[in-house]
Order: C-alpha cells, then sequence, then structure tokens
C-alpha cells in the first residue's frame, strides 16, 4: 500500500506478505499484536528489514489487506499528523477492506475525508493509477528480469562442465554395451544415467528481503513530478504538470525469452500482477 501527497511527499510503504498462522489462538493473537501477523522467528527477520529499509511489513496466511490493516494504515499517516482539526481528503478505490463501519468511524475520528473511487475507473480518477502505478510496478519488473538474467548467466556459466559430463557419460554407455551383458549393461547404463544426471535450470522466487529491497527502492525513485503529476491530471490540482516519461516500457527482453526457451521454461503468458512471487513458502515451519 502507497501513500503520497499532492505535494510529492510519499510516506513509507506499506509491504505484506504471507505468513503461516500458529496453531493456537493465543499464540495467533501474539503474533498479530506484538510482531504485525509473523512467528518468533520470521518476526527476527521482519524487524530488521523495516529498520533497514524504513517501511512497514505486515503478514497474513492470504497476503490480503484487510479492514484491520486499513486502520493501522491510517493510524500511522493521519494519528499524529500535524495540524490534526484540519480536514485531508484521502482517495481510495472501493476494495470492501476500506469501507468497514470502524474504518469509516476511525477516518472520521481523524478528520479524514475519504472519497471512494467507483469501480473501474481507477485510472481516470485515481492519481495512483493514473501516474504512479504504471513508472512503479515497472521498476519492479525490472528488477525480476534482472533477477533472472543474473541466474540465466550463472546457470550458462556451468555449461561447459555439463558438456563435458555428456560426453563422458556417451563413452561410459558405449564402453558399458560393448563388455557387459545386456542385463548388467541396462543397469550399469541406468546407474550411470543417475550418477551423471544434469540438473535443469530452476527459477527460484524472490524472498521477503529481495521484495522488500525492491518495492522500497523502486518507491523511493519515483520524482516529485511524477507523483505530483497523477493529482494535476485528475484535477485536484490547477496546473498542467505531468508525469514523467520514467520506465515506461513494459516488455522483456528479447534475450531473456530465448534463454528461457532454452532452457524449456517459455510458457503461458502471465500478467504483470503474476510474475514476482513473496517467496514465503518457507513460512510453513513459522513457530507454532
Amino acid at each position: 500500500m502507497l501513500l503520497a501527497d499532492w505535494e510529492g511527499t510519499t510516506a513509507p510503504p506499506f509491504v505484506l506478505f504471507k505468513s503461516a498462522p500458529a496453531k493456537t489462538d493465543p499464540k495467533k493473537e501474539a503474533n498479530k499484536n506484538l510482531r504485525n501477523g509473523f512467528g518468533v522467528t520470521v518476526w527476527k527477520e521482519i524487524r530488521a528489514l523495516q529498520e533497514e529499509h524504513k517501511c512497514h511489513i505486515y503478514g497474513n496466511k492470504a497476503a490480503c489487506w484487510n479492514h484491520e490493516l486499513s486502520l493501522t494504515f491510517l493510524e500511522f499517516n493521519f494519528a499524529d499528523r500535524e495540524n490534526p482539526d484540519e480536514n485531508v481528503l484521502l482517495i481510495w478505490d472501493d476494495f470492501s477492506g476500506h469501507w468497514t463501519a470502524d474504518v469509516l468511524a476511525y477516518a472520521a475520528s481523524l478528520n479524514v475525508i475519504l472519497v471512494k473511487v467507483p469501480p473501474k475507473y481507477t485510472y481516470v480518477c485515481q492519481p495512483a493509477d493514473v501516474s504512479w502505478n504504471k513508472p512503479f510496478k515497472t521498476a519492479l519488473r525490472k528488477c525480476w528480469v534482472d533477477r533472472l538474467r543474473n541466474e540465466l548467466v550463472k546457470y550458462r556459466a556451468d555449461e561447459k562442465i555439463r558438456e563435458r559430463n555428456r560426453e563422458a557419460l556417451g563413452q561410459k554407455i558405449m564402453t558399458a554395451c560393448k563388455e557387459l551383458i545386456q542385463v548388467e549393461a541396462d543397469e550399469e547404463v541406468a546407474r550411470l544415467r543417475e550418477e551423471y544426471k544434469e540438473e535443469p535450470f530452476k527459477l527460484t522466487a524472490p524472498n521477503r528481503v529481495d521484495i522488500t529491497q525492491w518495492v522500497v527502492s523502486c518507491w523511493n525513485a519515483l520524482t516529485t513530478k511524477t507523483i505530483v503529476g497523477g493529482f494535476a491530471r485528475v484535477g485536484i490540482l490547477n496546473d498542467t504538470r505531468s508525469c514523467d516519461n520514467e520506465l515506461q516500457s513494459d516488455e522483456i527482453e528479447s534475450d531473456i525469452v530465448e534463454e528461457l526457451e532454452k532452457c524449456r521454461l517459455a510458457g503461458d503468458e502471465i500478467c504483470s500482477d503474476d510474475d514476482i512471487s513473496d517467496g514465503s513458502s518457507s513460512d510453513s515451519r513459522e513457530d507454532e
């Protein structure tokens, strides 16, 4: 969850990851109230990430925003602001977790006036969708593509070793077939193939450390002009400022696709919201 004002000032981002829930209610409550939804072990990593990157990190089973996070978001960004008696306009989409009774009541108590953007109109009514999200998501995608390229480079660096192993395997299979009877040869060939088994290229998902660094760095990289331009383009500012034309290309470089095809991993098309994983599978070992 990202927040900025019409002067271009940005707030620390709220980052949400999957977190395996504890099995007992007391521990669930402790994780929720004391550790932002994480268990004792993972919380050590999360707390360090928050301190390093000056952001807020929360976790729940589905990694989905909810009304409780909306309350926390309002509290952090508006409860202790200067001039608390002045009204503040906050533009939100129609996500249900933004519009529960407790969220509306708390926002009113903070003098935050909530404005709901109609469904399917965020692209013309919400500054974030109009101006920020495109360069922000493109920058995130670039981080992901750069990581993928580095993994491919490392894999291709060992190609000579794999080629030598394939040649050695072929020679040993030929020798076994010549010197052994059929049954023994088959057994020896099976053993050799297992011994020289070639590991295929495997994509590894970015972990929490990677994703937190990406989100914060990409958010901080957005210029004031880009942020302000979002408000100007929806008519909130009485000027003609517009966003930078930065990082607009969302095409994956062709060389990456070719490398993936060589590894037989290029497949169905995925959307920009699906190609970054949270790498949270390790949460299954969370404290119970």
